[in-house]
């Protein structure tokens, strides 16, 4: 009994300590998994007696490099063989590598196992030394060593991008500010602060809006901007002891992670130079550089910005024989007479409200507003004192004869411009003479100009001698500031009138039976300039407007012509696009339609000119085959006018729906440009894209 006893209690003892067994060697089998087999892990161990290495690799690792068995055994040391040749030579024997780094925590080292494709890193740790072998546990760092190399470089990178970039912010001319939404600065560039006088310390701290104010800018419509709407862009001007700059600002609006506004950055560049250079360009534009008085486009400017003339007299002088003396003396001498007249004529207007232009070669204009009847005889008195004149140069005594005519508006004309040819008219009339005498305009002479005996003779020559030349003014597509189109215009400077406008040339070419000479002339020249301008990239997908008269459009075999024009030059048709005037379809548009089909079937494009300047009907636009509208510029440049914006925003849905284009002439604002884009109206034509 007792000896059944005994061994039923040391049965028990023994099975609680089996049980206990169990749990231990499960626990440890948690934890190897925590620990090894959910890592890219491998298991090495060293047995000494045998000089053996057993390889054990998790589960992880064996997936992600592909390898086919779990623990490999191989000879230790074949492990330095595994290892990167970088640091394969600092080990002799897998001794040697244990004995380097026996109390090492930790060790990197790059090490590619058979059948893996590349090195890995491996980061080994926890390696212990009992009496018969060396253990340790092997973790792959590849992708985080990539990472931390990646960070280390990109840290690099960033430390030198933030030194280069304080050096560009010290070293160049921009203007950099940081400041708080109340405008106070808390950081400036060097260039900023030396712009205010001050240093990069003193500036911080103060606020940007007082500061400008104090330098002469008082325009803050940029700061509420930028407030309200995030970025703002602008020109400001600062006056400054040393000289006035033009300061081109571009500013943007920081928001902290809540989208509160926290700063706002403002970067400046100095455009003053560009600034002075488009003036002295738009000076240059409208100056004659010879007198510096206004040339022909800038007294037509002139003119044409005056809102309300009363009264206005037009001198037009033309200096005679001064060919003579060019010829016989220099151009030196030559020049230097004309200047002397060019101050004569500019001292005279300087006692009233006067231009003066170098109109044309030796010829000038001076138009003198609201004279009164006594200071127009004061005027006629002084001019006449200079008619005929002797000018000493270089010992040399010269004679100058001048003809001068003058014309009156509203006496004589009510339209400011025509005034000038009117009084040119007179100046013709005064050469004649055999006196010394100004004349005065009389409608007798313009009678004589509408026989066009002298004018229509001119024109004839200037055709024949291709005096008569082509220029382009650009239609832009202000959706893409792409050049979409470009119209031809016939401009004519005659060597005696000086210039004269299309309008009466064209008039003359029509009453003097010379218009199929001149649009023939016309159209050849526009299309063969036209191919040149083509081998410009800018203009490849740019198609040419020509502008026909009634007379040459309804001409049986004109579309032959300029077809046959086009095929000299290598243009294809579908890139030009005939001009009609609206009241070319006044009358049989039955006729009109068979030569608009002849055109078209021929490629050509057909646009409506000056649409609603004369004779408009909607009925038209339903009528004819017609591809664009151009809106006659009376229209656009009185946009205040809600029946001109209604009437537009009309055509414009008319042109859509039938898918036809429409273009809007005489765009000379941006506010204009602006609001017919608002009325989905792209295609723009005028001054304010281009003078030609």
């Amino acid at each position: 009994v007792f000896y059944h006893g005994g061994f039923a209690v040391l049965l028990m003892i023994t099975g609680i300590g089996i049980y206990l067994e169990i749990i231990k060697h499960e626990r440890l089998e948690q934890i190897t998994l925590a620990s090894y087999d959910l890592n890219e892990a491998v298991f090495i161990e060293h047995i000494k007696k045998t000089n053996k290495l057993r390889l054990e690799f998790s589960k992880h690792i064996q997936e992600v490099h592909g390898l086919p068995i779990k623990t490999w055994v191989v000879k230790a040391d074949d492990f330095i063989t595994y290892l990167h040749p970088n640091i394969r030579h600092k080990y002799q024997s897998f001794e040697d590598f244990i004995q380097q780094h026996q109390e090492d925590n930790e060790l990197k080292i790059q090490i590619k196992f058979p059948a893996m494709k590349k090195h890995i890193v491996l980061l080994l740790k926890g390696s212990f030394t009992l009496e018969h072998r060396f253990v340790c546990l092997g973790f792959d760092m590849t992708q985080q060593d990539r990472t931390e190399k990646r960070l280390i470089t990109q840290t690099e990178k960033l430390n030198a991008l933030a030194i280069e970039s304080q050096k560009i912010i010290e070293n160049t001319g921009v203007y950099i500010s940081k400041m708080t939404p109340d405008g106070t600065i808390v950081f400036a560039s060097e260039s900023l602060a030396n712009l205010y006088d001050l240093d990069k310390d003193t500036i911080v701290g103060k606020n940007a809006l007082t500061l400008s104010e104090r330098y002469g800018d008082f325009d803050h419509s940029w700061f509420a901007d930028l407030i309200e709407k995030g970025s703002s862009e602008g020109t400001s001007i600062i006056k400054t002891s040393q000289k006035i700059y033009h300061i081109s600002w571009k500013n943007d609006s920081l928001y902290d992670i809540q989208g509160d506004l926290e700063y706002l950055i403002t970067v400046g560049s100095d455009i003053t130079d560009l600034v002075v250079l488009n003036q002295r360009l738009e000076y240059q534009s409208v100056h004659d550089s010879l007198t510096n008085l206004l040339n022909y486009r800038g007294l037509i400017e002139q003119l044409d910005s005056i809102k309300k003339i009363n009264r206005a007299v037009s001198f037009f002088i033309d200096v005679r024989d001064l060919s003579f003396a060019r010829d016989y003396y220099g151009n030196e001498i030559g020049d230097f007479i004309l200047t002397k007249i060019a101050d004569e004529i500019y001292g005279l207007s300087r006692n009233y409200q006067a231009v003066v232009s170098r109109y044309y070669g030796d010829q000038f204009v001076m138009v003198c507003f609201d004279p009164s009847d006594e200071e127009l005889e004061k005027l006629l008195v002084k001019f006449k004192e200079t008619m005929l004149k002797v000018y000493q140069v270089d010992h040399a005594n010269v004679q100058i004869k001048k003809s001068i005519g003058y014309a009156i508006y509203k006496k004589h004309t009510e339209d400011i411009n025509q005034l000038i040819t009117l009084s040119s008219l007179a100046m013709k009339a005064s050469q004649m003479s055999v006196h010394n005498e100004i004349i005065e305009y009389h409608p007798a002479m313009s009678e004589a100009l509408n026989q066009n005996i002298d004018l229509a003779y001119r024109l004839h020559q200037a055709i024949i001698d291709s005096k008569i030349q082509v220029y382009f003014q650009k239609i832009m597509d202000v959706k893409n500031y792409e050049i979409t189109y470009i119209e031809a215009l016939a401009r004519w400077c005659d060597d005696d009138l000086g210039f004269v406008r299309p309008d009466v040339f064209f008039k003359i070419a029509n009453d003097s039976n010379l218009i199929d000479y001149l649009e023939e002339y016309v159209v050849h020249q526009s299309i063969f300039k036209f191919a040149q301008l083509k081998e410009q990239e800018l203009y490849n997908q740019t198609k040419l407007s020509i502008n026909l008269t009634p007379s040459s459009f309804l001409r049986d075999g004109f579309a032959d012509l300029i077809e046959s024009y086009a095929n000299e030059y290598k243009i294809d048709t579908k890139d030009i696009v005939i001009e009609v005037s609206e009241n070319t379809f006044v009358h049989n548009l039955e006729m009109c339609n068979e030569f608009i089909k002849a055109f078209k079937e021929k490629g050509f494009m057909i646009a409506i000119d000056d649409f609603g300047s004369q004779y408009s009907s909607l009925t038209i636009l339903e009528n004819i085959d017609y591809d664009i509208i151009k809106i006659d510029g009376a229209f656009i440049t009185n946009l205040s006018s809600e029946k001109n914006v209604a009437i537009i925003q009309m055509i414009q849905k008319i042109a859509s729906l039938s898918h036809k284009l429409m273009i809007a002439e005489s765009v000379e604002t941006k506010e204009i440009s602006d609001l017919l884009l608002s009325f989905d109206c792209h295609l723009h034509q005028g001054y304010y894209f281009h003078k030609p």
